[in-house]
């Protein structure tokens, strides 16, 4: 006979709600949530190394993304959301 286990992992989330704004009030209709994405990978790359990029990449998602109000909810990880919070206060 064979034993199989299987556990079940819970991926823990924090969503972190942004405000974008630009100094002189004008809507950037260019800036889509890829492009954002982007950004925030590259930040996190460049402040965290290659650990943390790969510890927090995986888990980084724009999930809502607004130009015309600039309001943003960014998902990622439990144990990699300040890091993410530091790349996005920048």
């Amino acid at each position: 006979q064979v034993l199989v286990l299987t556990s079940m992992v819970r991926f823990k989330n924090r969503y972190l709600l942004t405000e974008w704004r630009w100094h002189d009030g004008r809507v950037d209709e260019s800036l889509t949530d890829s492009v954002i994405l982007g950004i925030l990978r590259q930040c996190v790359a460049v402040n965290f190394g290659d650990i943390g990029a790969g510890a927090a990449l995986s888990s980084v998602a724009v999930k809502y993304w607004n130009p015309a109000t600039g309001l943003g909810v960014v998902r990622c990880g439990r144990d990699v959301h300040r890091e993410v919070w530091c790349c996005m206060t920048q």
